[in-house]
């Protein structure tokens, strides 16, 4: 097995562990909470710094590519296609794993 399938299916995994967590915590706090006005206020603080976490990986990849333009020149970089795909996904599926901390730390300061 090479280091590229490694890499894709220990990736797969964390970003479906992430998701699963990320779902059930929200599942049992909807249950716990019947969504009252606090807890709205809590998803919807969430959704406003989720919104900065997007707003990041958009501005950096943005950079990396301009960068990577200007010091790769006429050669390019040359670099695995399948990695970085795996790479872009985890950083968007990372979307779950940072909701879990943000609704998590909202819930106890609120």
């Amino acid at each position: 097995m090479s280091l590229n399938s490694i890499i894709t299916i220990g990736g797969s995994i964390v970003v479906l562990i992430m998701t699963m967590l990320s779902a059930k915590y929200r599942t049992k706090k909807d249950c716990e909470y019947k969504n009252d006005e606090r807890w709205l206020s809590v998803k919807d603080k969430a959704s406003k710094k989720l919104a900065h976490y997007h707003l990041f990986l958009v501005a950096t990849t943005g950079i990396a590519m301009i960068v990577g333009t200007i010091i790769g020149g006429s050669d390019g970089l040359y670099v695995n296609f399948e990695i970085i795909i795996m790479i872009v996904f985890v950083l968007l599926a990372g979307r779950d794993l940072a909701e879990l901390f943000i609704l998590r730390k909202y819930d106890k300061t609120m």
